[in-house]
């Protein structure tokens, strides 16, 4: 009996299958392919675990930027992660009167912060004394973290003086 159901459910599939390609419509696809010229230049910020890097397209002069924004990864997460808002920051530059933002990313080498609550309090500490480096360069510094790197830019923002922090999918309720 359930060979014979698996029969007639994939015979039904086949069928629908073969029929929609003729009674669907076509719908133009209005997005615009995005493109990416990453590169990462290493910014001076001496320590013995972590680094700095600030994000910039490859062929692209923005505008003098006033303002930076710090990207702060995840548990075992990349300074590589910040391509696309590093990317999207880059192309709002100037458009319609967005101000421009020069981008940074912190590099904790993939270490698990989730499940050391000393390593998310080190991490912490190292975004608070990249935002003061990035504070005595551009007026404004808004943390964006991602996951525990939301947590590292929240208790960051607690010591150092940041204008905003966006924290994506972060678990501030409670360490996971």
């Amino acid at each position: 009996m359930t060979v014979a159901r698996i029969a007639a459910a994939s015979a039904a599939l086949a069928a629908l299958a073969l029929l929609v390609p003729y009674g669907a419509e076509t719908v133009p696809n209005g997005c615009a392919m995005t493109r990416m010229y990453p590169a990462y230049e290493r910014v001076r910020l001496e320590d013995p675990r972590y680094r700095v890097y600030e994000y910039l397209e490859r062929g692209v002069d923005g505008p003098i930027a006033d303002a930076a924004v710090l990207f702060v990864p995840g548990n075992g997460g990349d300074y590589k992660q910040v391509r696309s808002l590093g990317h999207v920051v880059s192309d709002l530059a100037g458009r319609d009167g967005a101000a421009a933002a020069d981008v940074y990313a912190l590099d904790f080498r993939g270490e698990l912060s989730a499940f050391d609550g000393r390593v998310a309090t080190r991490q912490a500490a190292f975004a608070a004394r990249a935002v003061a480096a990035l504070r005595e360069s551009h007026g404004a510094v808004v943390l964006v973290g991602h996951s525990m790197g939301g947590v590292a830019a929240v208790l960051a923002s607690r010591s150092a003086a940041v204008d905003a922090v966006v924290a994506l999918a972060a678990p501030l309720a409670a360490h996971p």
